[in-house]
């Protein structure tokens, strides 16, 4: 059985927007685990490792506004930067493959032949 072409464009579109996620994830991840390395290092120069234990075992909330306070108190914003910058290219990404999944949805319909009473022409 051939394959119709608005199903391999589709799937074609569908592998695109898993690439891009996919990829985008790589980096979140990467990126989070750079940021807690960052932020475990800051917190071990300040107070040392009861700190850092202290930290993220009791007050993982307080662990999570670390680079907030580097940033405005030491001006060491790299933490910063690092560990939130992700959730907005995560965000940016999730927009775009929202909208290609849209396009493909729009490209497949327009590619279909309608069925039924009204795909017969007028007499």
């Amino acid at each position: 059985m051939p394959f119709k072409t608005e199903d391999v464009l589709f799937y074609v579109i569908m592998a695109g927007i898993w690439i891009v996620v996919s990829l985008g994830t790589i980096i979140f991840v990467g990126s989070s685990l750079w940021a807690t390395i960052l932020i475990g290092s800051y917190v071990y120069a300040k107070i040392g490792l009861v700190g850092v234990i202290v930290g993220v075992i009791l007050f993982p909330a307080f662990y999570a506004l670390t680079p907030w306070y580097a940033g405005f108190v030491d001006g060491y914003w790299t933490p910063l930067l690092v560990g939130y910058f992700p959730l907005l290219m995560m965000f940016a990404l999730y927009v775009l493959a929202t909208a290609f999944n849209g396009a493909a949805n729009v490209i497949v319909n327009l590619l279909r032949k309608p069925k039924g009473p009204s795909a017969e022409p007028r007499k």
